[in-house]
């Protein structure tokens, strides 16, 4: 093989190294969902993609109703550490252990015009029954 054509192979492979990792990086950049406060979200403190919004809660008592739609429901998430409430609407079948003081993270879309969060998904954390316990020595 020649110089120039050995030069040119080396060129079109950092190229097309340098548009793969490009756009993997612009991929992730687009699907990356940050995770929320109730109270930055409220406070319009978001970044990332604001089509796809998770915030983490917990499921306030007595929230939880059961909309005219058979698979609609509204309830509240509160942030503990500063009592605030967001308003979430979601369409779809809830998990089974969803109940009011759940720990939760809802995926959707923000409408401050309205105030409402519109959930796409509902993902519970899992409940501390699950962790392992610890025991001190010799019992």
């Amino acid at each position: 093989m020649e110089k120039n054509q050995k030069i040119k192979i080396i060129l079109i492979s950092i190229i097309f190294g340098v548009l793969v990792i490009y756009m993997m990086f612009s991929s992730l950049k687009e699907t990356t969902v940050y995770y929320h406060t109730v109270s930055e979200v409220l406070n319009k403190q978001i970044h990332g993609n604001p089509e796809g919004i998770r915030v983490s809660g917990v499921v306030k008592e007595h929230s939880i109703k059961k909309l005219n739609d058979t698979n609609k429901y509204s309830f509240s998430i509160l942030d503990n550490s500063t009592n605030k409430e967001l308003k979430v609407i979601y369409k779809g079948i809830v998990p089974d252990n969803f109940k009011d003081g759940a720990p939760v993270v809802v995926e959707g879309k923000m409408n401050y015009s309205k105030n409402i969060f519109y959930a796409t998904t509902i993902l519970l954390k899992c409940p501390s029954k699950y962790e392992k316990k610890v025991t001190k020595k010799g019992e």
